[in-house]
């Protein structure tokens, strides 16, 4: 029997700013784009519904130190698991006008079940403050997933950004 939950991802700057999002429509792999600068730190927060232990979390092949938030912060989150880290984007270059890079994320999780995934995005420089916010606020990268017992990897049914 598999296990059907959700994993809800989100991405703000570290004034608390969630990052923008742009509809592409059909001109890259994926219809939406992810804006992001190189050289800047972000705060990610995970969430699992129902509640699920999270073992590893990497972004790009770059481990991340992360911690669990023990307290709920709405009745609606007390049927959640939530881990909060901070990531900064080094090493990536920005990205060329016309192109879109991919984002890995990987999750390990219990019972030696593997989340992975990846996210369209653009690099903008730092410098470059104003086209990294145009567009949409991302609320947060919505996945429904499932996993069945004695299978290594997770199933994305389907995944969107809110």
């Amino acid at each position: 029997m598999a296990t059907r939950f959700e994993v809800l991802m989100e991405i703000h700057t570290m004034d608390g700013q969630a990052v923008s999002f742009k509809q592409d429509g059909q001109r890259f792999t994926d219809p939406t784009t992810v804006k992001m600068c190189v050289d800047e730190k972000y705060n990610l927060c995970l969430r699992f519904r129902p509640p699920c232990k999270l073992l590893a979390w990497s972004m790009h092949d770059k481990d991340l130190s992360f911690e669990e938030e023990k307290q709920p912060i709405t009745k609606k989150e007390q049927d959640m698991a939530a881990y909060s880290a901070v990531w900064t984007i080094h090493g990536f270059n920005k990205t060329r006008n016309g192109k879109r890079d991919s984002l890995r994320i990987r999750l390990e999780l219990e019972d030696d079940h593997v989340l992975q995934t990846a996210m369209q995005v653009k690099f903008y420089d730092s410098k470059d403050g104003t086209a990294s916010k145009w567009g949409q606020p991302m609320h947060a990268l919505d996945l429904s997933c499932d996993s069945k017992p004695g299978d290594h990897f997770v199933n994305v049914r389907r995944g969107s950004i809110l």
